[in-house]
């Protein structure tokens, strides 16, 4: 129920900035949930994606020699989100979201795989997302 996106970048080509690229992670999220009718957006002092109060999206990264490895998550599936409450996500006592209980209706992980990632290159590769 999650897509899962792990980008293998060389930040020496983004400006060696690791706060950069977390929020530019954060970006192709925001995007690509706006297109599908979801109103996501950053929360000020913490990494990932927000709607509505709750979490649609962690971010976890890595990098060696500024190489990035690890990436992020989104939750697609509501069947998913029950699992969560046997944990605390990300370290913190918070609600997770999905994004079809954002745009309230059915998706397939498949079927949103390929649009993130055209929001993805958008914020990446300055092109423009359709």
């Amino acid at each position: 129920g999650q897509l899962t996106a792990y980008p293998v970048l060389d930040l020496t080509f983004f400006g060696k900035d690791i706060g950069a690229y977390l929020r530019r992670l954060e970006e192709a999220v925001i995007s690509f949930a706006r297109a599908l009718g979801a109103a996501a957006e950053r929360r000020h002092g913490f990494t990932g994606v927000w709607a509505q109060g709750k979490k649609l999206s962690s971010i976890g990264v890595a990098l060696k020699r500024w190489v990035t490895y690890h990436g992020l998550s989104i939750n697609v599936k509501r069947s998913d989100l029950a699992n969560f409450s046997l944990i605390k996500p990300c370290g913190m006592d918070i609600t997770m979201t999905c994004l079809e209980d954002l745009c309230g209706r059915d998706l397939r992980v498949a079927d949103v795989a390929e649009a993130f990632s055209e929001h993805f290159k958008g914020v990446f590769l300055k092109k423009e997302v359709p």
